[in-house]
C-alpha cells in the first residue's frame, strides 16, 4: 500500500472528496480536460487461487484532445487532491503506454497498457545450461529494457530455461517465490506476495453489500504437472495434504522448490467475495484489506482483481476469487473438469480449417452446455436422425470418454447412433487444447490457406541434431554439439545484430563490432589490404624490432628534430657537432634542466589537470633538492583575462593543479626555476649591516 502523508489519509477518509488528475507524456503535463480515467488490473488471473500470474494492467482513458501525441508514448498517471492547509498532494498511479486513440473534433478515447505488455517476447538466453533466478531475472531486465526488481529475492538454482516467451518465465519464476509478477507504480516489474495493508474498509464506506462465499479459502496442498514422460503421460510432483488442490504447470520446478513453496503459503486463508467502495488510489493489487461485514465479522480480502474509475471523484472496486468448497471438490474428480476449470477460456470456433477435415454431415447444436463431463462410458439414446438440433440443451453427469471425443470429432463417432454430426463456427464451441492437438495430429501444410505465419507465436525448428531454428525475430544456426555458430536478428540485448561464432563458442564477426581477433585464423593481412592513409599509432609498433630490421639492413634514420625525454630514457649515440653547444648550455643554466608534464586532463569545468615541474642536473632528478619556493608559475591566457591577478600570487610549488575556474579560453601556463645565494648586507663602506642584536643581516641574491 503506498504510503500518503497523514493529510492525505486524513481526506480519503472524508465523505466528501474531490480528486485530480495529471497525465504525464514526456515533459508535458496533461492535468486539464480529463473526463475519466478507469485502471484495470490485478494479481490473479485465474477463478480461484493461483500463483505465478503475471498480470498486465491498463488505463482507458477520455479527455479533450491533448497538445501533444500520445499514441505509442509513455505515460504517467497521477492522482491527487488539495489538503486542508491549500497544498497539493499527488499519488503515482503507474506507467502506461497508449495505443491508438479514437477521436472526434474535441475528444478522444485511448487504451494504454503497463510494461508487462513487452514480455510477450521469446526469452534467449546466453547464460549457463545451470544458473539462478536472479541471472535471469538480470538478463531479462537488459532484454526487455524494463527494470525488474531482485532486492529481497533469495537465489534459487535452476536450469536455463529455453523456448519460453518471458512471461512464461516470469510465471515459473515467481511460482517459485510463492508470489506473482506484477508493474509496480514506477514502471518496474516485481515479484509480490500478498501483504497485509492495515485498511478497513467498514460498511459505511461501501456500496450494498459485501458479496463473498459461505466459506473462507485455505491453502492445503500444491501439485506442478513438470513435463511428459516418453509415452505422453503427465509427470507431477506435490507438497502438502487436503483435499483443497492449487493446480500449477511449471518445467522448472523441483521437488524441494516446491516445498519451499507449500511452506510459505502454509496458513495462507481469505475470504474470496468482492466490494465496491469510496475509492483510495494508495491501495495496490497485493494488498490484503479487512472487510468488515453488516453483522460485524471481519473478513481478510486480498485485493486479486482492481478497478479504480476516477471522474472527479474516485471509486475502488475489489475482487478476492475463490470457488466455493462444493465447486473445488467437483473439480478434483477428475482431468477433464480441471482442465475446464483451470483454463477458463472460451474455446475457438472453427468451420473450414477443421469442419472441412472432420468428415461430418448435419448436426446443428446450440447453446449446449455441458457440466461434469467426467466418466468413461457415454448412453446417448434415442438420438437416430440426419439433422440433430438441439436448443438451450443442457447435459447433466454425461458420461463420455475423452477417446471416444476424440474419435468423434475425427469424423468416427462411437456413442451409439449418433454418426453423423455438422459444427459450423455458429453452433459449436471446442475446447482449444483439443483442437491443437487435432490441428497438429491433422493438418498438413496444403490444408492451410495463404497467410502469415507470425515468429513471435511459433517456432520453426530443425528435427534433426543441429541445424536451424527461428523464433520472434532471431534465426539460429546451431551444430551437432548444441553450440549455436550463426545467428541473425535481435540478440539477448534487443539489438539488430548478426553473429558468426567458431566451434569452441568465441565470436568471429559480429555487426556491432566487426571482425574479431577469432575471426582471422591465417596470416592473411598483406600490404595492399592497409589504407595508404592508416596513420598506424607509433605505439602498435614493435619498435624494437623494427629498429634492429633497419639497422640489419644499413638503413639510416633521418630526422631533422630529436626529442629526448629526460624521464629514464636515454641516447646511446654520440652526437659531436652538438656536444659542445650542449655543455655551453648546461654550464650558462647552472648546470639544470626544468621540464613540466601534465597529469590528468581539462576540458570544462568540473575536471581538474595538474602541471608537475621536474628538474634535472646531469640526467638525474634534483626536484627535491630544492625547496617548493623555487619554483614559480605565471599564466598567460588568449584573451590576457586575469592574468595579472593571477600572477600576482606568486603561486610557487613542486607541481600546479587547475580547475574550471583558472581557466576561461585557452592559456598557458610556465615554470621558472629560481636559485639565489645567501650573504651579508653591505653597507657602502664593505662592512657588514647589524641588526639590534648584532647579528649580520642576510640577504638573497639570484
Amino acid at each position: 500500500m503506498y504510503q500518503s502523508s497523514a493529510a492525505f489519509a486524513e481526506l480519503i477518509q472524508q465523505d466528501s472528496r474531490t480528486f485530480k488528475a495529471k497525465l504525464i507524456v514526456g515533459n508535458t503535463v496533461l492535468d486539464s480536460g480529463i473526463k475519466s480515467i478507469v485502471l484495470k488490473g490485478g494479481s490473479n488471473s485465474g477463478t480461484s487461487f493461483i500463483i505465478g500470474s503475471c498480470v498486465s494492467q491498463y488505463i482507458e482513458v477520455e479527455m479533450s484532445k491533448p497538445s501533444v501525441f500520445v499514441e505509442n508514448e509513455e505515460i504517467e498517471w497521477q492522482v491527487g487532491a488539495k489538503l486542508a492547509n491549500g497544498a497539493e498532494e499527488y499519488i503515482r498511479m503507474g506507467v502506461f503506454t497508449a495505443q491508438r486513440p479514437e477521436a472526434d473534433e474535441e475528444i478522444i478515447k485511448f487504451t494504454a497498457f503497463d510494461r508487462m505488455m513487452k514480455t510477450d517476447r521469446s526469452y534467449f538466453s546466453s547464460l549457463p545450461a545451470t544458473t539462478t533466478t536472479i541471472a535471469v531475472l538480470n538478463e531479462m531486465a537488459t532484454f526487455l529494457s524494463v527494470p525488474i526488481v531482485t532486492t529481497g529475492l533469495s537465489d534459487i538454482t535452476i536450469k536455463r530455461p529455453d523456448d519460453f516467451t518471458c512471461r512464461e518465465v516470469l510465471t515459473y519464476i515467481s511460482q517459485m517465490y510463492a508470489g506473482f509478477a506484477i508493474c509496480n507504480r514506477q514502471g518496474q516489474i516485481e515479484i509480490k506476495t500478498y501483504t497485509a495493508s492495515g485498511l478497513s474498509i467498514v460498511p459505511a464506506r461501501y456500496w450494498e453489500s459485501f458479496t463473498h462465499n459461505d466459506f473462507p479459502y485455505t491453502f492445503q496442498k500444491i501439485v506442478c504437472h513438470t513435463g511428459k514422460d516418453s509415452e505422453g503421460n503427465t509427470i507431477s510432483i506435490s507438497a502438502g495434504s487436503g483435499n483443497r488442490e492449487l493446480t500449477i504447470s511449471n518445467p522448472l520446478m523441483t521437488q524441494s522448490i516446491l516445498n519451499s513453496v507449500a511452506a510459505k503459503l502454509q496458513g495462507f486463508n481469505y475470504m474470496p467475495g468482492n466490494l465496491k467502495f469510496l475509492g483510495d488510489p494508495r491501495i495496490d493489487p497485493w494488498d490484503i484489506i479487512t472487510v468488515t461485514g453488516k453483522d460485524g465479522t471481519n473478513y481478510k480480502v486480498p485485493i486479486m482483481n482492481i478497478t479504480q474509475d476516477f471522474d472527479g471523484g474516485l471509486t475502488s472496486a475489489v475482487e478476492a476469487v475463490g470457488e466455493s468448497e462444493t465447486e473445488e471438490q467437483q473439480g478434483y474428480k477428475g482431468p477433464m473438469t480441471q482442465a475446464i476449470d483451470r483454463f477458463s477460456v472460451k474455446l475457438i470456433l472453427f468451420d473450414h480449417a477443421i469442419g472441412n477435415k472432420l468428415d461430418v454431415n448435419t448436426a446443428n447444436i446450440t447453446y449446449a452446455k455441458i457440466l461434469d463431463l467426467e466418466a468413461t462410458n457415454a448412453i446417448l439414446t434415442k438420438v437416430q436422425t440426419e439433422d440433430l438440433v438441439a436448443i438451450n440443451s443442457k447435459l447433466y453427469t454425461a458420461t463420455i470418454n475423452l477417446a471416444n471425443i476424440e474419435n468423434l470429432l475425427a469424423g468416427n463417432a462411437g456413442v451409439g447412433d449418433l454418426t453423423n454430426i455438422h459444427l459450423t463456427s455458429q453452433n459449436a464451441v471446442i475446447e482449444s487444447a483439443l483442437i491443437k492437438n487435432i490441428v497438429s495430429q491433422s493438418t498438413t501444410v496444403n490444408d492451410l490457406l495463404a497467410g502469415n505465419i507470425y515468429t513471435n507465436k511459433f517456432q520453426i525448428w530443425s528435427d534433426e541434431t543441429g541445424g536451424m531454428k527461428i523464433f520472434g525475430a532471431t534465426q539460429q544456426w546451431v551444430d551437432k554439439d548444441s553450440v549455436i555458430r550463426m545467428q541473425a536478428g535481435l540478440d539477448s540485448n534487443g539489438e539488430f545484430n548478426y553473429y558468426i561464432v567458431d566451434s569452441l563458442g568465441n565470436t568471429m564477426f559480429d555487426a556491432l563490432n566487426g571482425v574479431s581477433a577469432a575471426g582471422i585464423k591465417a596470416p592473411i593481412i598483406k600490404d595492399s589490404m592497409v589504407a595508404d592513409d592508416a596513420a598506424i599509432s607509433g605505439h602498435k609498433v614493435d619498435v624494437q624490432t623494427l629498429v634492429q630490421n633497419i639497422n640489419g639492413n644499413n638503413v639510416q634514420i633521418l630526422g631533422s628534430k630529436i626529442v629526448v625525454d629526460g624521464t629514464g630514457q636515454t641516447v646511446s649515440a654520440k652526437f659531436d657537432s652538438m656536444q659542445e653547444e650542449i655543455d655551453g648550455i648546461a654550464v650558462s643554466g647552472g648546470g639544470y634542466i626544468l621540464q613540466t608534464y601534465v597529469e590528468g586532463g581539462h576540458t570544462g569545468d568540473g575536471e581538474t589537470a595538474t602541471i608537475h615541474a621536474r628538474l634535472y642536473s646531469n640526467n638525474i632528478e634534483v626536484t627535491d633538492t630544492f625547496g617548493p619556493e623555487h619554483f614559480i608559475w605565471s599564466r598567460l591566457s588568449e584573451d590576457d583575462s586575469g592574468d595579472g591577478a593571477w600572477n600576482s600570487q606568486q603561486i610557487t610549488g613542486y607541481s600546479l593543479s587547475l580547475s574550471g575556474a583558472d581557466v576561461t579560453m585557452v592559456a598557458s601556463f610556465e615554470c621558472q626555476f629560481v636559485i639565489w645565494d645567501e650573504s651579508p648586507i653591505l653597507d657602502f663602506d664593505g662592512n657588514p649591516i647589524l641588526d639590534f642584536d648584532g647579528n649580520e643581516i642576510i640577504g638573497l641574491t639570484a
